[in-house]
């Protein structure tokens, strides 16, 4: 990370301010990802004309150290701005959480960028989705967000943690999804322990009474022998877990979620 401090104040305007809300809420979001959500082509004339206005305005953001970089790239060094991994900046901080105090980023280990940025990934999809049509995205909640807090079997206070919460219309229909993004590093036994804590959430009834039903769950995961394993543990769950859960591959994940994938 560069660490920089904030330089004499320069107005964000309203796009900027849209990029240090997003970053706020993703933590951490590649320069291609921002590019795709934040400069839309048909915004911008073209393909290359997105590009270049992403780079002006994240290279310039970088510089007023509202955003800053990571040292870890996407795609090498080839990967240019588009590469790079950018989190708030000092200034940034002040701006989306003005409560706080402002610190100098510290370092973010490689494991937690990863699986950010496949989150992240997810929703610049569904936003790109409902750009090209077919379906409306009414809701998205990350972590900490989407985290829900309820009292356990035991009587004990407990909260389940999913990546990320999605509604989503189609047509006069809206679906709910809880979405856990696997990129098999996390064991199977923890995976298990998973899934039953969304199976005793969905026995409080609490998800139903605010929203009148309970979302269904999709895990996505890197490879077919992940997704086999996967499968194979929910068959061993109890009911109603062969309806709650379905598991896809990451690349599917935004077509399983319009209904197209199996």
């Amino acid at each position: 990370m560069t660490g920089r401090r904030p330089p004499p104040t320069r107005q964000l305007s309203h796009r900027d301010l849209s990029i240090v809300e997003v970053v706020a809420r993703y933590r951490v979001l590649t320069g291609d990802q921002l590019r795709r959500w934040m400069f839309p082509v048909a915004d911008n004339g073209s393909s290359a004309g997105a590009l270049r206005r992403s780079q002006r305005c994240l290279k310039r953001l970088v510089n007023d150290a509202v955003l800053d970089t990571l040292e870890r790239r996407v795609g090498g060094v080839r990967a240019g701005s588009a590469g790079h991994c950018y989190v708030l900046g000092y200034r940034g901080q002040r701006v989306a959480f003005p409560d706080r105090r402002a610190r100098t980023p510290s370092a973010i280990g490689d494991r937690f960028v990863a699986h950010a940025l496949a989150v992240g990934e997810l929703v610049v999809g569904a936003v790109e989705a409902e750009r090209s049509g077919g379906i409306e995205l009414l809701g998205v909640e990350p972590e900490p967000e989407v985290w829900r807090h309820y009292v356990g079997r035991t009587g004990t206070a407990a909260v389940l943690k999913p990546d990320l919460f999605l509604a989503i219309g189609i047509a006069e229909t809206e679906h709910r999804w809880f979405v856990e993004v696997d990129r098999a590093t996390e064991s199977m036994v923890r995976i298990d322990v998973k899934c039953r804590q969304y199976l005793d959430y969905l026995r409080t009834g609490r998800e139903q009474d605010r929203h009148g039903v309970f979302p269904k769950v999709l895990w996505t995961v890197p490879h077919d022998r992940r997704r086999r394993q996967l499968n194979a543990l929910m068959t061993r769950l109890p009911p109603p877990a062969d309806r709650l859960f379905a598991v896809t591959l990451h690349d599917n994940a935004i077509i399983h979620l319009k209904g197209g994938a199996p």
